[in-house]
């Protein structure tokens, strides 16, 4: 086989398998951008790889003009809620209370109950829908 036509069939067998590979993909990625100015802290809500139950999680710090990935997850409805560093009155959230605990960091299971035990207290996460696998992005701006 000439030079020429073996560079285009491992060419061509290069892009089979990228295009298999993104096909192949089942689950979301879960990413958070903040396009504000402060430094803001996020709190998450999903059923991880793997997993059958909610786990919720927090909080992690994104750097203004800066991405964070916050999980992976193969059901497309998951949760998040985010403040400014310092100041949780500056915040971005929903209608859909979870239990968080200050300071933090902080990582538990969901239970039957929506009650929050006594080192957590309830905030309003934003519900996110994701459409197509891969990743999904959530901005933040202000």
């Amino acid at each position: 086989m000439s030079r020429i036509r073996s560079t285009a069939l491992l060419a061509m067998i290069a892009t089979v398998l990228s295009i298999s590979a993104a096909a192949a993909q089942t689950y979301y990625t879960m990413r958070v951008c903040n396009e504000s100015n402060s430094v803001v802290l996020v709190a998450s809500s999903y059923i991880p790889l793997g997993e059958r139950r909610w786990l919720n999680e927090g909080w992690t710090r994104v750097d203004q003009k800066s991405c964070r990935v916050m999980g992976r997850t193969t059901n497309r409805n998951f949760y998040m809620y985010a403040e400014v560093l310092g100041d949780s009155g500056r915040h971005w959230g929903g209608d859909n209370n979870l239990c968080v605990e200050y300071p933090g960091p902080y990582r538990f299971w969901n239970v039957d109950t929506m009650r929050c035990s006594g080192r957590q207290t309830s905030v309003g996460f934003r519900a996110l829908r994701a459409n197509n696998f891969g990743t999904f992005t959530w901005r933040l701006t202000h």
